[in-house]
């Protein structure tokens, strides 16, 4: 669990789909947000939440038509929440 929330904090990435953000983190104590983490996953009680998808246009393509909803083309994403992450 450190490992990976070494990996999170390092990388400094956006908020996920749940709004909490490393330094709330940070602030709210990192040990007991791990320590929960890792009881709700020993618990089996952990479920990811849904993931905010993107569309990342890739170099060189178009990446809309005048009209259209969507992209043509590109690379989908997703980012998970804050406990995905770690």
């Amino acid at each position: 669990m450190w490992k990976a929330w070494g990996e999170v904090r390092a990388n400094r990435g956006a908020p996920g789909v749940d709004g909490i953000t490393i330094d709330e983190i940070v602030r709210s104590g990192v040990d007991d947000f791990l320590d929960q983490l890792a009881a709700r996953l020993r618990a089996g009680s952990y479920r990811p939440r849904p993931l905010r998808r993107g569309v990342y246009p890739e170099a060189g393509q178009a990446r809309a038509v005048a009209g259209a909803r969507y992209p043509l083309s590109g690379r989908q994403g997703g980012d998970g929440g804050s406990e995905d992450r770690a």
